[in-house]
């Protein structure tokens, strides 16, 4: 993913220099170069996942909110599909609606931050497998966050305005 991203960057910058874009095309060059760092940083993400993923042992999940965190995974799907469709539908709502289900991400992490925290304190064996959930949480509000700024950058490749949406 980092090489692709190296690629896409390189190919960018060879375009601006060779071409002399303006207008919409610059936009588009500038924004997809954006892009491709805001999904090498998801795919780092990703990976953090599946290391920590890797790294649980036998004891439940459950009480360390294993359904909220399959939530927000699935909600991080949902984002990234939705910008993704919007950005080939050339349709900023669309996007703008993508980003919208980052506040539910950010609720779902604070509610587990605390749930994941009380049942730590009660019991000193979900400590480990805890500590490990709060930070596959966490990277999947990062994700989130990352969906967002690809939100802005479609809303910038197809309006011209530059909109936080954070």
């Amino acid at each position: 993913i980092n090489n692709k991203r190296r690629l896409i960057e390189q190919d960018c910058l060879v375009a601006i220099a060779s071409q002399q874009p303006v207008a919409h095309d610059l936009r588009d060059i500038v924004a997809y170069m954006r892009i491709a760092g805001e999904l090498e940083r998801i795919g780092d993400y990703a990976s953090d996942i599946a290391k920590s993923v890797l790294e649980l042992n036998d004891s439940p999940l459950e009480p360390l909110g294993l359904a909220e965190v399959l939530t927000m995974a699935e909600t991080c799907l949902q984002m990234l599909d939705g910008v993704r469709q919007a950005n080939a539908a050339g349709d900023a709502a669309q996007a703008r609606t993508a980003a919208g289900l980052d506040d539910q991400l950010d609720a779902r992490l604070r509610g587990l931050v605390s749930s994941t925290l009380d049942a730590m304190r009660g019991d000193a064996k979900l400590v480990d497998n805890g500590s490990r959930m709060l930070w596959i949480a966490h990277n999947l509000e990062r994700c989130g966050d990352r969906t967002t700024n690809i939100a802005e950058q479609v809303i910038y490749r197809l309006e011209g305005v530059v909109e936080e949406l954070d």
